[in-house]
């Protein structure tokens, strides 16, 4: 399961793809969790294999009336002790957890990204499965029945090599308003909404790095440059356009060209 959050911290295929994992991942802890006392045999045994190499033998905590800070339900031995008061809270936790960080309105939203044209190429989405986005933001689209038209000719456009994008962003920037304008407003929202946090999560990470106790004092618009330089760190950096900036708004007596390039 740990697969899920790799690729819910990559870019937007990853994302993609992982959230339309959300639904059998969720499935499959909720099946565990029906017929838990099955599953919790096997789990159980390789446990108690793995104390025993280790000279733990398997024993369970001592009962208390009045317990505040652990499950406390009564075991008649220590197996049963660990899936009354351990694997059964674990499972509930798990299967809360993932309803609220993945509910239907998130997958749906989640949806969008499949509007992406790398998305399309690798995923093969078709129509039929973004009817939801449809439905859900049919009140901002200029002509909601229209998408399916809309999406076939971006299909076709993309499957033919015209259109070419990786992102929310510069598929945006492709996607002409006049020719598609369903799309066109579905992008925006894409663009605009953030389906997770890792970005923003990403954007935090960094400030902690520039931002140290070591450099407390730095002013707002270099925080803000280098920060745009730590994210943007793969985007090409042309060095003397760069310089000539710089010599423009100080300038001396002294020619930079001469310093670097002589």
């Amino acid at each position: 399961m740990s697969g899920l959050t790799v690729k819910l911290q990559k870019k937007t295929n990853d994302i993609f793809k992982a959230f339309s994992m959300v639904t059998e991942v969720k499935a499959t802890y909720k099946r565990l969790r029906a017929n838990l006392p099955t599953h919790f045999d096997e789990i159980y045994d390789q446990a108690v294999t793995m104390a025993e190499k280790v000279g733990v033998a398997p024993t369970a905590p001592r009962i208390a009336e009045r317990q505040r800070h652990r499950a406390n339900a009564p075991a008649v031995d220590p197996k049963e002790h660990y899936r009354v008061n351990v694997a059964v809270p674990f499972f509930d936790h798990i299967i809360s957890e993932l309803d609220d960080q993945f509910s239907s309105l998130t997958l749906r939203v989640s949806k969008l990204l499949g509007l992406v044209p790398s998305v399309i190429q690798e995923s093969r989405v078709t129509a039929q499965q973004l009817t939801d986005l449809v439905d859900l933001y049919k009140d901002d689209l200029p002509s909601p029945q229209l998408f399916s038209s809309e999406f076939q000719r971006w299909k076709i456009m993309v499957q033919n090599g015209r259109i070419a994008a990786d992102s929310c962003a510069s598929s945006l920037k492709a996607c002409d308003p006049d020719d598609f304008p369903n799309l066109y407003m579905l992008l925006k929202i894409a663009a605009t909404l953030p389906v997770t946090t890792c970005e923003c999560e990403r954007s935090i990470s960094t400030m902690r790095r520039l931002n140290n106790y070591m450099r407390c004092t730095m002013g707002e618009s270099r925080l803000s440059s280098l920060a745009l330089m730590h994210i943007k760190y793969d985007m090409p950096v042309n060095l003397e356009e760069i310089v000539n900036l710089f010599e423009g708004l100080h300038p001396r007596m002294m020619q930079f060209a001469s310093l670097l390039y002589e």
